[in-house]
């Protein structure tokens, strides 16, 4: 599919979470420069990328939609929570839980046909939302240091989200084609 688009689901922060994670970001890319969590938006991956045609994204849409309208979003199944920060030796993120996020996007998979998508939609299990990875290890002890300045107590923050079907487009921009938000 040589003019096809790449497609991914994210559940991503809003409000005071979204704050503290964009403070966090430009206090990591100042003191150490970007590392490869600084070239996408933050968020909790739902889906895996996946490649179609831009005349489909409206069908995907209407999937998400379909999704979250049987999802009755109000009564709390789609709650995404930061259960913990994890600074490991090479990999920092946020690990999250929630109860119905992952029946949500397997029921947006399982409307998301598309004749023209080649592969399978993948689903993501492990919630969790990227901070820092693929950085020198000499960085190791000022990104740990900064995260803990700046993130510390993220798990206390009443998190709001919204899920978000994004386009990634080729020099690394986004393009956010829906989004709804939840808590």
């Amino acid at each position: 599919m040589s003019d096809s688009i790449e497609l991914i689901l994210y559940a991503c922060p809003t409000g005071e979470l979204a704050v503290r994670l964009q403070e966090y970001f430009d206090a990591s890319a100042s003191v150490c420069g970007a590392n490869a969590a600084h070239a996408f938006p933050p968020h909790c991956t739902l889906t895996g990328f996946f490649r179609d045609q831009p005349s489909t994204v409206g069908s995907y849409v209407a999937a998400l939609r379909d999704a979250w309208q049987q999802s009755a979003p109000g009564d709390g199944r789609l709650d995404l929570r930061v259960a913990s920060l994890q600074l490991m030796e090479s990999f920092h993120f946020l690990l999250l839980s929630s109860v119905g996020l992952k029946p949500f996007v397997r029921r947006f998979v399982a409307s998301a046909a598309s004749p023209t998508r080649a592969e399978t939609l993948r689903t993501k299990e492990w919630l969790h939302l990227s901070l820092a990875y693929g950085f020198p290890p000499t960085q190791r002890g000022a990104l740990r240091r900064i995260a803990l300045e700046r993130l510390a107590s993220v798990d206390s923050i009443r998190a709001t989200w919204e899920v978000c079907l994004y386009e990634r487009r080729r020099g690394g921009s986004w393009t956010k084609h829906a989004a709804w938000p939840f808590s």
